[in-house]
This record gives C-alpha cells, sequence and structure tokens, in this order.
C-alpha cells in the first residue's frame, strides 16, 4: 500500500501519452495524479496512441471514471496550445508511455506536435520531464538518444514491472509501476514524498 503526501504546488502536470503499447500505465498515472493526488493535468494525446488505447483498454475513453474537473485534453495537433510556450507554469512533464520514435524526436530538438514541443520546452526551461519508455528491445541509436535526454536533464525510465510487491493482476503490476513514475515527478521538489507501507 502506498501514501502519497499531496503536493503544495497548484501548478499542473503535463502527461503526454504517446503511441506505444502499455496504455494502461497512461490511464494509472492518470488516475495517481487526479484522484490520489488532486493534481490538475494537462493530457495530450497523440493520434497513434487514440488508435491503441481501445484494443488495449477495451474502451476509447482513458479519463472514464476520473475527476473531469482536473483533466485538461489537449490535441496533439494544436501548436497555438499554451503548453507550447515556456511562459506557462507547470509541475512537469511525464511521457508516458513513451514511444522510441517520440524518444528520438525530443532527443533531436524536434518539435512537429504538442507533445513533443511540451517536452523541448520542458527540457529548455529545466522543468521536470520523465521519459517512460515502453518499448523493448532497445538499439544502439535508442541508446544514444536516452543518454542525450538524460544529459539534457530528462529522466529517462524503461517500464519494467517488479515483482517483489507480489503482484496478482495486471492491475497491481500497472498501478505499481505508475506510483514509481509519478514518484520520479514529485521527489524533484523535496517537499513532496512517496511513503510506501
Amino acid at each position: 500500500m502506498t501514501q502519497f503526501i499531496p503536493p503544495k504546488s497548484n501548478r499542473p502536470v503535463v502527461l503526454g501519452v504517446c503511441g506505444a503499447s502499455g496504455q494502461i500505465y497512461a490511464r494509472w498515472v492518470l488516475k495517481i495524479l487526479v484522484e490520489e493526488l488532486g493534481i490538475s493535468t494537462r493530457v495530450i494525446i497523440s493520434n497513434a496512441a487514440k488508435k491503441i488505447i481501445p484494443d488495449e483498454l477495451g474502451s476509447e475513453n482513458l479519463f472514464e471514471g476520473l475527476p473531469a474537473e482536473r483533466i485538461v485534453v489537449e490535441e496533439e495537433t494544436n501548436m497555438e496550445s499554451e503548453l507550447a510556450s515556456g511562459s506557462v507554469p507547470t509541475a512537469g512533464m511525464i511521457l508516458c508511455p513513451c514511444s522510441l520514435n517520440t524518444l528520438a524526436a525530443v532527443a533531436s530538438g524536434i518539435s512537429d506536435n504538442l507533445i513533443k514541443r511540451a517536452a523541448q520546452v520542458h527540457l529548455k526551461q529545466r522543468r521536470k520531464l520523465i521519459i517512460a519508455v515502453r518499448e523493448m528491445p532497445v538499439g544502439t541509436i535508442d541508446l544514444e538518444n536516452m543518454l542525450r535526454l538524460s544529459q539534457a536533464g530528462a529522466v529517462v525510465t524503461p517500464i519494467s514491472p517488479p515483482f517483489y510487491h507480489h503482484p496478482v493482476t495486471i492491475d497491481d503490476l500497472a498501478k505499481f509501476t505508475a506510483q514509481k513514475i509519478v514518484q520520479l515527478l514529485i521527489d524533484f521538489d523535496g517537499g513532496i514524498q512517496y511513503a510506501p507501507h
């Protein structure tokens, strides 16, 4: 069982959902942010992810049952969104699941959609950027892209579920992994603690 100490900041978190398998992780990250932590979340879902979500979750709605007042959905094609500007304060950004294609684009400074542009904004503003890579295996170019992003200030974490908590269901695995991803974001502040017990 885990307990989150609610954050003091009322700045929103940005969640970029890319077109990799592992949409269950995005669902749990969002659920933890808006339900357990009460954090307003700006969600950008790629067009590729929109095709994968119903296949993996059985529903096209990533937000089903979650408090709608804490979620703002952005279109990945909307480059006029305020998230494309560094003047809009946020509490950080999570890319989950992050495809190797998006990883490569962000590492190369390509900003041809809102997910990539928002990630670039977080990097150049030295804000928290967590990149949860789901794909496997990874090649030399992918590893070089991860290194480049790590050196630029991002935290790159492969989505690798552990088993020491004795999971019984797939949701047990996904929730625990999502908690670890969120922990990487909120622990940067120092005043927000993740307390497993």
